[in-house]
Formats: structure tokens, sequence, C-alpha cells
């Protein structure tokens, strides 16, 4: 009997102490280098983003939903981004938006619209902090006059459109 009792005193103390190891572990991050931070997949809905510049706005994004993938990267959906100074919209069905970078990239279809004309091209790469846009797919950029078709585009702070390869130009009346 006095066997029993002992045997159990030292299981319950050897798992006390096992325990208060493995939360030390935790605590400290471990010397295995592993990180016990369990993390889940954070996202909001119907978010807008505000970049003002003199207590002027410089652009506003608008999305759907932003699922927060990482610590400073999140992918939108639903979203567009309006800048007045240049009087353009930009929509697309999903992006990354890097927070620290500044840039807004995307794989799908993107239109721009403005008030003489709309560009659409298969992608785009939007830095926010210059205001440049660079795609390497297909674009077109149509308006009452005249319709351009390429490959490549780049624009510079929203002031010159460049289109690289492959343009074809149709002039209407």
């Amino acid at each position: 009997m006095i066997e029993f009792f002992m045997k159990k005193v030292l299981m319950t103390g050897l798992s006390i102490v096992l325990i208060f190891l493995f939360f030390l572990i935790i605590r400290d991050g471990g010397d295995t280098g592993r990180n016990f931070q369990i993390r889940g997949n954070s996202f909001m809905e119907g978010i807008q983003i505000i970049q003002k510049e003199n207590g002027e706005a410089l652009w506003t994004l608008d999305a759907k939903k932003a699922d927060f993938l990482e610590e400073d990267k999140a992918e939108l959906t639903d979203m567009s981004v309006v800048m007045p100074k240049n009087d353009i919209v930009l929509y697309t069905e999903r992006g990354m938006y890097s927070l620290s970078d500044k840039r807004f990239t995307t794989d799908c279809a993107v239109k721009a619209r403005a008030k003489d004309f709309l560009i659409t091209a298969e992608s785009i790469d939007y830095d926010v902090s210059t205001g440049n846009i660079e795609s390497d797919g297909r674009v077109e950029l149509d308006s009452e006059k005249i319709r351009i078709q390429g490959k490549g585009l780049k624009t510079t702070a929203g002031l010159t459109i460049e289109i690289y390869d492959d343009v074809k130009a149709t002039f209407y009346q």
C-alpha cells in the first residue's frame, strides 16, 4: 500500500515538473527555436484605406474583404482605388496590398477609368508612393477618338503612358 502511494506521488510530481517545463519553453520561445504561438487567418470586411498629403486625399482604396495572410500583406477582394488628383478609378476582383512597401499588385484583370478613357490590363503592379503603374500583360486603352492595344504598360505618376510591345492603334472619326 505504501509502495502504491509512493508511485502515485512520484508520478504526480514528475507530471507537474514536466508541465512546468513545457510552459517555461513556450513562454521563452524554447531552446529549439520553435515558436509555439498559434496564428490564424485574420480578415476584415468592408475596409477603406485613405492616403493623405497635406490634408488632401491622394487615393482611397475600398475593398469588400481583406485577408491578412502575412504580417504586412493583405489580399483584397472586390476592390477599387480612387485617385481624385488624376481623376482615375481602378477596379479589380482581387489583389495583394503590401502595407510596408505601399505597393498593390494583382494577377487578374484590372480596369482603370478616367474622364476620357478606359484602360484594361491583365495585371498591374502599382507603387502607391510614386504613383507609377506597370503591367507585363495585354493592355487596352479606349477613348472616344482612339483605341490602343498592346503588351506591357508603364505610367509615370499618372502623366504619361507607355505601351511596350505589339502596339496596334485604331483611330475613330
